[in-house]
């Protein structure tokens, strides 16, 4: 017997992006030409400053580092689908906000078609990666879903995203779309 559940939330790990991590190989590296060019230059006095110069590459990579850390939520609450972004367990953006009622399209998707809709961006259309990694009993489960609707800030918007069987549940009670899309798949 399948509960009815109107309001559901979930926390998804988002992609960590590559690029801090070339970045603070990066800043290592610069640290010690940093180091190298005033031993060059000064002499091995100079390795007195190395104390501050490794400090502060250090500092510049742990907060390049940490603000690579995101999450995202999905939120069902009193009809309401809410897709927020948290970056650094601390800071926390709305991507979209939208009654499920208002919901124009939804269906499954991969990462080929996401892949191919973020190549070909269309103007009208704003485009969300709100992906992540969801673990479910020791299992990875990277199924994506999208849907579009109409946001006052950004206009007609399609977010992908990985919901989980308690929020499709939530949103299939509100969303008569939903729950056509959910019936074909």
């Amino acid at each position: 017997i399948m509960a009815l559940i109107e309001n559901a939330e979930m926390f998804v790990k988002g992609k960590r992006p590559k690029a801090p991590l070339f970045i603070t190989m990066g800043l290592a590296l610069l640290c010690a030409v940093v180091l190298f060019v005033l031993v060059i230059f000064t002499g091995y006095n100079a390795l007195i400053l190395a104390v501050p110069v490794v400090a502060v590459f250090a500092v510049a990579s742990w907060i390049l580092y940490t603000r690579s850390v995101v999450e995202y939520e999905y939120s069902v609450m009193a009809g309401v689908l809410t897709v927020s972004k948290i970056m650094n367990q601390s800071k926390r953006k709305e991507i979209v906000s939208t009654d499920a009622k208002e919901i124009i399209e939804f269906g499954l998707s991969d990462s080929e078609m996401m892949s191919k809709d973020f190549s070909n961006m269309q103007s009208e259309l704003k485009l969300f990666d709100c992906t992540g990694y969801v673990f479910t009993d020791s299992e990875e489960s990277n199924t994506i879903y999208y849907f579009k609707c109409r946001d006052s800030e950004y206009g007609m918007v399609k977010v992908y995203f990985s919901p989980n069987e308690k929020l499709l549940d939530a949103l299939r009670l509100k969303s008569p779309e939903v729950m056509r899309a959910v019936r074909r798949i």
